[in-house]
């Protein structure tokens, strides 16, 4: 395995990984094909992860669409208070 495939998977060496290969005397083809071969493999672990992240937050959560409503309604109060509350402190503020 070249050190191209090893290198992908760790976090913030991935761009020396280039540097290292060809001061380790690896030929450009050689390099390429293991750099062709470890972004397909990194990018299906990266994307298979993700969906399954997907998935199992749907389960988690549920269909939110249920709730659209109801969390609309929330966060327009919740705004409706912050907004409410920053006019009474800037009047505070005015005052001194």
């Amino acid at each position: 395995m070249s050190i191209e495939i090893r290198l992908r998977y760790v976090l913030g060496v991935r761009g020396l990984a280039a540097g290292i290969a060809g001061s380790s005397g690896i030929g450009f083809r050689r390099f390429a094909a293991w750099a062709l071969l470890s972004c397909l493999v990194w990018a299906a672990v990266t994307g298979l992860l993700g969906y399954a992240a997907g998935e199992a937050l749907e389960r988690i959560l549920g269909n939110l669409r249920d709730l659209e409503a109801v969390l609309l309604v929330i966060l327009a109060l919740a705004a409706a208070v912050h907004a409410l509350t920053l006019q009474r402190w800037a009047r505070r503020r005015s005052r001194r």
